[in-house]
């Protein structure tokens, strides 16, 4: 089948605006941009227009339905119904779901097969884990609808094959990639300019992060790091979550209040990156993780913990340090020993920004996934 005849849905329950959620917009857009059909399905949510606003500017159809299974049941009915009117109008040859987690969005993976479509594809942007009793039957029969599950990194692949019932024919691991023209090593000026703008000093060294302000990021451990980080520097940390009043407390009894500055919710991580020196993400687990790729393009070195699918982002030493999670002291020493070497910092820059071009780019991902899109058809046909 020529990539032209393609008809691809795709399906996020995700309530959130993180890395899935960019992972979706990039992957449509450049699936799109292939001369193929693309429909896309987001929950109706505010933090989520920006996104939408992206794919209707691609004109990518957008239909905004609430998936979530928390919910009410009349709710998540009428949403499920929906959803399979919207399958046997659009005709899809592959459905391709964004899951939060493995085993979620089954309502939503059946509203698909009964509407139609004739292949169904689903990301899992987190690790696997195992299920037992009746747990592990229903999801065996959710599986059964699936014809092919991709993973974002190849720790997890090998997770799926050790934790779960899938046979190995079905599941790819397909590293996620980023539009790369959106992330550049900035210029002198630009970087003076996003200082301004965040408020931050033109002449001190400034340590960031991306991530949601939730336990899996490990942004306690971070701080606690940064308080043993000595020199002249200042600290931002962009996101929101439900942790950020306990981070915010955590930070002022640490006598950080003063060098680290809560950004907030960042629609724009670009503009963020371009006022770093060095990017940081402490996370206690990751399946694969966008920032850091997003940072290593724009030429930054990056210290993060080599944890899941993030253990394949980088070669430690060469584009960047790895840290074991929850290891402040060795958060500490990395972050002291690249603040302190002007160097270190441009060489682990430029071959972070040559990685990413090699490895981690949307249109890498976007030819792998059709490719899997290809077979899949291929075996239902």
């Amino acid at each position: 089948m020529d990539d032209s005849n393609l008809r691809v849905m795709y399906i996020s329950n995700s309530v959130t605006l993180g890395g899935m959620e960019t992972h979706l917009v990039d992957l449509a857009r450049a699936v799109a941009a292939r001369g193929n059909r693309v429909m896309a399905i987001v929950p109706a949510i505010l933090e989520l227009q920006s996104q939408v606003a992206r794919l209707r500017a691609a004109n990518i159809r957008v239909e905004q339905l609430n998936l979530a299974g928390a919910q009410s049941p009349t709710r998540l009915a009428r949403a499920w119904m929906r959803l399979r009117a919207l399958t046997r109008e659009f005709k899809p040859d592959v459905a391709h779901q964004q899951r939060t987690g493995p085993y979620h969005g089954k309502w939503a993976v059946l509203a698909a097969r009964l509407g139609g479509a004739r292949a169904i594809v689903a990301t899992e942007h987190q690790p696997a884990y195992r299920l037992r009793g009746a747990q592990r039957w229903l999801n065996r029969a959710a599986d059964a609808l699936v014809d092919a599950i991709i993973v974002v990194s190849e720790q997890d692949r090998k997770m799926q094959l050790e934790l779960t019932d899938r046979p190995a024919r079905k599941i790819f691991a397909i590293h996620n990639g980023i539009d790369i023209s959106k992330f550049t090593p900035p210029t002198p000026d630009e970087i003076a300019i996003a200082r301004r703008e965040l408020k931050l000093p033109n002449n001190t060294r400034i340590i960031g992060t991306l991530a949601r302000l939730d336990p899996q990021k490990g942004m306690p451990y971070l701080l606690r790091a940064l308080a043993q980080v000595p020199g002249d520097w200042r600290a931002v940390i962009a996101g929101d979550g439900a942790l950020r009043d306990e981070l915010e407390y955590l930070s002022d009894q640490l006598g950080l209040t003063q060098r680290v500055s809560f950004l907030g919710f960042c629609d724009q991580p670009a503009r963020v990156l371009a006022a770093l020196d060095v990017f940081v993400l402490p996370s206690e687990w990751e399946s694969f993780g966008l920032a850091p790729i997003e940072a290593m393009a724009t030429g930054l070195p990056v210290v993060i913990t080599r944890v899941g699918g993030m253990s394949e982002l980088l070669i430690d030493g060469e584009s960047g340090a790895f840290v074991a999670p929850r290891d402040v002291n060795a958060l500490a020493r990395a972050l002291t020993r690249v603040l302190n070497d002007a160097d270190l910092r441009a060489r682990w820059g430029r071959a972070g920004r040559a990685r990413v071009e090699k490895f981690f780019s949307v249109d890498a991902m976007t030819e792998t996934t059709i490719a899997v899109y290809r077979e899949v058809l291929r075996e239902r046909k």
